[in-house]
């Protein structure tokens, strides 16, 4: 097991991973509350729950360990599973520091659009997200006051463990309708790094399928086998920074 992962699940963490066999490196646990719905329903997409696990557990940067979780609540939609490569020292960080995560996008959106290493205003933040000096520099105080943000002279500074930790993968899960699995998957890729389907028969019309997923930078597995790998791609600096907030909520729970 990496260090850091040790780290975190001995640190941080409530309760140990489920344990997932023979998938080496791949760390899940069952998330405290779960949504109302059906989980990988019909009944015979349940068959898919390891075949999920199994492409999760060889994404690029797995090699450093993957942290998943299912029926992940994100921004927009429930995903069948959340699976985030190449966490390390960030997530350890981010646990250890004690703050509450952030749970409003109202919030996020304005956290992601101060800087790291430079001093950002209120009226810089009110030009980014098109709101008013007035509004942007009180919920810059308040933020500051939570400890998401320091003040530096006239502006301020983001604490550099609030950013997204790795990169995170969300998938859905169907027996073949694959365009309602790609639908569903479109909302996750609002707010994940990337996002892809994962079906148990594979359809007639394939070229069809292959044609939306890459105009739509969606991965496509039919079982074990991936025909379209997902594709990394840039979101919304505040959803994502929401997304991974609410990742490490659920690690908190």
């Amino acid at each position: 097991m990496p260090v850091y992962l040790e780290t975190v699940w001995s640190e941080a963490l409530s309760k140990p991973p489920v344990d997932q066999g023979d998938l080496d490196g791949y760390y899940e646990w069952r998330p405290a509350f779960v949504p109302a719905g059906r989980r990988f329903e019909p009944t015979a997409e349940r068959a898919l729950e390891p075949t999920v696990r199994e492409l999760a557990s060889r994404l690029p940067g797995s090699s450093s360990g993957v942290l998943a979780t299912a029926q992940f609540a994100g921004p927009t939609g429930i995903a069948d599973l959340v699976a985030v490569t190449r966490a390390q020292e960030l997530l350890a960080a981010r646990l250890r520091l004690g703050v509450p995560p952030l749970s409003r996008f109202a919030d996020t959106s304005v956290v992601a659009a101060v800087a790291i290493r430079r001093t950002t205003t209120a009226p810089c933040v009110a030009r980014a997200l098109g709101i008013s000096e007035v509004q942007a520099a009180r919920r810059l105080r308040q933020l500051s006051d939570a400890g998401f943000l320091s003040q530096n002279g006239s502006g301020y500074r983001r604490h550099p463990v609030f950013a997204p930790i790795g990169h995170m993968y969300a998938f859905e899960a169907k027996v073949s309708d694959w365009r309602q699995a790609i639908a569903q998957a479109l909302r996750y890729a609002r707010w994940a790094d990337a996002a892809g389907i994962v079906l148990l028969r594979p359809p007639k019309d394939t070229r069809s399928l292959k044609a939306h997923a890459r105009a739509l930078r969606i991965g496509v597995a039919v079982e074990n086998r991936w025909l379209i790998r997902p594709v990394l791609h840039r979101v919304s600096p505040g959803l994502r920074l929401l997304s991974s907030e609410m990742f490490v909520a659920a690690l908190m729970k």
